[in-house]
């Protein structure tokens, strides 16, 4: 993960870095996704990138705030530590460490300290599930180091204030993260994309960019929206037929461990719109760049 002249980062896969170019400060980046399609996954190997070029002395360092707001402040940094040190995230949460190689939990347990104390490059996990927009505001001032990074996952969970809707609380966040933007701030913002009731193909069709939940504001203040789902090989009219009536399983259908990453908007470089990006989830949940065989360009983390 570096950094480049003009004080932009990578981020970590030249799939992405080819097409959307890379994450220069002061943009917001919204990444969409119906449920289950790999939106936390994708933003946590982002953080988890930066993080593992940050421990490079020849990187330079940068502060970040990250609000998961699915899940507490220590269950985020294990969460991390288990992305970092390539074990099964699931069993690490429920700290099954019986059902994990030897020595896994001093492996993340280090990794987790590590994480918490910052190392060095300062980052902050915000606590609390439900934040409204005012109180993550009050925790990032509270940082002791301005962030220049902020992670928000996800959009619809920002809690309403008194007398707001929903989609208020929704449309606040949004301003917030383009005023941090103006002042410099890269900011990533994880949102939900509307189910298009199209029954087993939900999951499996490109979005588009009226489908993020919470419309008109999204739209307008992301620099980069990025659309997420899971591709299927082609089919033929008549599999779809039978696909649709329940009478043969998807499964045939599918691209394993694939991730498509579909470039909805992009203020800066009119000819990524559209394009599609296929990236590999591989195990643990490390996502790599994709070589078109069925098998990552990169190796999962080792455990160190």
């Amino acid at each position: 993960m570096s950094s480049d002249n003009g004080g932009s980062l990578s981020w970590g896969w030249e799939n992405v870095e080819e097409i959307v170019g890379p994450l220069v400060p002061g943009r917001v980046y919204v990444v969409g996704a119906r449920p289950s399609n790999g939106k936390t996954a994708l933003l946590m190997n982002l953080l988890a990138r930066i993080w593992r070029g940050m421990l490079d002395e020849e990187r330079p360092l940068v502060s970040a705030f990250c609000a998961w707001t699915e899940r507490s402040r220590f269950a985020a940094i294990k969460s991390m530590a288990a992305l970092l040190t390539g074990y099964d995230e699931d069993l690490v949460l429920q700290d099954a460490w019986g059902q994990l190689a030897e020595g896994a939990e001093g492996t993340v347990c280090r990794e987790a300290l590590r994480l918490n104390a910052g190392d060095g490059w300062l980052c902050t996990f915000y606590d609390h599930s439900l934040p409204t927009v005012r109180e993550l505001s009050a925790a990032m001032k509270a940082c002791l180091v301005p962030p220049q990074l902020v992670f928000l996952d996800y959009l619809q969970m920002i809690r309403p204030e008194r007398g707001e809707t929903s989609f208020d609380a929704w449309m606040g966040a949004m301003r917030w993260a383009s005023e941090l933007a103006s002042r410099g701030v890269t900011v990533f913002v994880g949102s939900q994309l509307k189910r298009r009731g199209d029954g087993v193909f939900d999951k499996y069709r490109p979005p588009y960019l009226e489908d993020f939940k919470g419309g008109g504001t999204i739209e307008e203040q992301a620099d980069v929206a990025l659309g997420l789902f899971r591709p299927l090989r082609r089919m033929q009219a008549s599999d779809e037929r039978d696909l649709r009536a329940g009478m043969v399983d998807l499964e045939r259908w599918k691209e394993p461990n694939v991730m498509a990453v579909k470039v909805l908007k992009h203020r800066y470089r009119s000819t990524a719109a559209d394009q599609l990006i296929r990236l590999y989830v591989g195990a643990q949940r490390w996502i790599t760049d994709y070589n078109g065989n069925g098998h990552p360009m990169e190796r999962d983390p080792i455990p160190f």
